[in-house]
């Protein structure tokens, strides 16, 4: 179980969650170019909101481009950054990593959202992000 504390009208509640931490994942590659793609969207549903507790992201080189540009994937909450991470690179094996906790919070009606983008021309990256949070009722 998950201890939430939220304040109301001057007021502090205690929610002891008994929802388990979800999440959402991506995990695939793409050839460029391509534009902004959102790979995976999970959107909050009504009387809920999302305690976002982590992010993680990574870009691998696969295949050598003709032409390079920044390949990114970022993680974000109705187009508000919460992880984003870019590597320019034409070496096949090249990497970029990194991960987050975070302490953001998602409203009813936003978007969670994983989205990708390379403008190199021609070559492949790996993408791999993540997001976990825990679903709690608004109050």
């Amino acid at each position: 179980m998950v201890r939430v504390q939220v304040a109301r009208k001057g007021n502090v509640f205690d929610y002891w969650l008994r929802t388990a931490a979800s999440g959402i994942d991506y995990a695939g590659d793409a050839i460029g170019p391509h534009a902004d793609t959102d790979r995976v969207t999970s959107t909050v549903p009504t009387s809920m909101k999302y305690l976002i507790t982590r992010t993680s992201s990574q870009i691998i080189r696969d295949g050598a481009p003709t032409t390079p540009g920044i390949a990114e994937v970022w993680v974000h909450v109705s187009g508000i950054y919460l992880h984003r991470l870019a590597i320019l690179s034409t070496n096949v094996g090249d990497s970029e990593h990194d991960a987050a906790g975070e302490g953001g919070t998602a409203q009813e009606g936003d978007a969670l959202i994983i989205t990708t983008t390379d403008p190199s021309t021609g070559g492949t990256h790996a993408y791999r992000a993540n997001a976990s949070f825990v679903r709690f009722p608004e109050v």
